[in-house]
């Protein structure tokens, strides 16, 4: 809620400059940019005049997508449609399956039918609640051809009891032990399938995950990755051995912000 006049002083200006920021981004349409300035306008005001409102429609493109009234989704906003931080450098023709782990509410997913013209069956992994009925909304309102899996990526198949993040984070962590029952689909098992890309962001599993099942066999049953690493300073040895694996089978990579996207040809 607006608190005083002071706020509502440095709220306008921010907001502006910030919005003004969005069309400095001219390897993204204009047409994009308008419109990611116009939500992120959007969002700014519906968060900081009212957190009793609990969710913002946004355009992206001709979708309608269903976000939480949080600071968190104007971060995904610019992340994924100004950074376009899983811009594929291989555009594959025909129809395409991806894999989304972590798929939040939704954003990436639509982003992808943007970039593949919805060319793109998704199967989408969310065990977060909140953010899988989101999820649930925005592919049914926009007609996505998508197959949602509330689930979580892990070593092995079953259920597990987590505890879960209680602050404010994009995907929370199923790390720590607790009393919530999440489902949970064994990586080795799910890369069997076949998917023409895979973009995972798991806020930090995937070390544990990639350390016991990343192997030859497996990265080249795909051929386009997009891994958003965590923590990558504490780990960069251990990246750095991924990097060669990819490397020796193929792959080129390109970082993008911290999502490392590892293809083959181009």
């Amino acid at each position: 809620m607006m608190k005083n006049k002071g706020e509502k002083l440095l709220f306008i200006p921010r907001a502006i400059k910030d919005c003004l920021k969005c069309l400095g981004y001219h390897d993204v349409p204009l047409a994009r940019r308008l419109q990611v300035a116009k939500a992120l306008l959007h969002l700014k005001w519906n968060y900081w005049r009212n957190l009793s409102v609990h969710t913002t429609n946004i355009h992206v493109g001709t979708q309608i997508i269903t976000v939480f009234n949080k600071s968190f989704s104007q971060f995904l906003l610019k992340e994924i449609l100004l950074h376009q931080v899983y811009k594929p450098e291989v555009i594959k023709r025909g129809v395409v399956r991806l894999l989304d782990a972590g798929a939040n509410v939704g954003m990436t997913a639509a982003y992808f039918n943007l970039v593949f013209q919805k060319r793109v069956t998704t199967v989408c992994l969310e065990p977060d609640g909140d953010n899988f009925m989101l999820l649930q909304l925005n592919s049914s309102n926009n007609k996505w051809n998508a197959v949602l899996k509330k689930e979580a990526l892990g070593i092995e198949t079953g259920i597990r009891k987590v505890s879960f993040a209680a602050n404010e984070s994009l995907n929370k962590s199923f790390e720590a032990p607790g009393n919530e029952r999440v489902a949970f689909i064994a990586f080795r098992e799910l890369v069997q399938q076949h998917f023409d890309y895979i973009k995972i962001d798991i806020e930090g599993a995937e070390w544990n995950i990639f350390k016991r099942d990343l192997s030859g066999e497996i990265i080249t049953r795909c051929g386009y990755w997009m891994i958003e690493f965590h923590d990558v300073k504490a780990n960069k040895l251990q990246l750095d051995k991924w990097i060669d694996l990819f490397q020796t089978n193929g792959y080129q990579y390109k970082i993008k912000d911290d999502v490392y996207h590892f293809y083959l040809g181009k």
